[in-house]
């Protein structure tokens, strides 16, 4: 049996606090962003070196995570009115076991995306992230 895992297996939530017992799912999600990130580089060249040296630094995760979702009302008004620190859970899950979870929390914004003639109305879900991605 195969291992892979398809895009459409992905799930994405979010709560407004710690101690929220159930995050909200949001449903029309249909993209979403690299997940974790590199660490930085700090130069540790000295003198007698004959070539840069480097160390890992702290993770780096970027500044701003987008996750596109289609448009639906009800689901934007929820976005939109998050404020402060969000709780976010992507969920990956393979059906054969546990789902692989990626938590982290971010302050989050939003924008209506651009679009032409016949195309269906998204949104931009930009998180930007103010801690550890914890993959479980």
């Amino acid at each position: 049996m195969a291992n892979e895992v398809g895009t459409h297996k992905i799930k994405v939530y979010y709560k407004t606090s710690e101690s929220a017992s159930e995050y909200t799912h949001l449903a029309n999600v249909d993209s979403f962003p690299d997940l974790g990130g590199s660490k930085d580089k700090i130069e540790v060249t000295n003198l007698s070196d004959t070539c840069h040296r480097y160390i890992d630094g702290i993770d780096n995760y970027g500044d701003t995570l987008t996750f596109t979702a289609y448009f639906s009302k009800a689901e934007f008004a929820a976005v939109s009115a998050l404020t402060g620190i969000v709780y976010w859970k992507v969920e990956i899950n393979d059906d054969e076991s546990a789902p692989t979870t990626c938590t982290f929390t971010g302050s989050v914004n939003f924008q209506i995306a651009g679009g032409g003639v016949g195309e269906a109305v998204k949104y931009n879900i930009n998180i930007t992230p103010n801690s550890a991605m914890v993959f479980a």
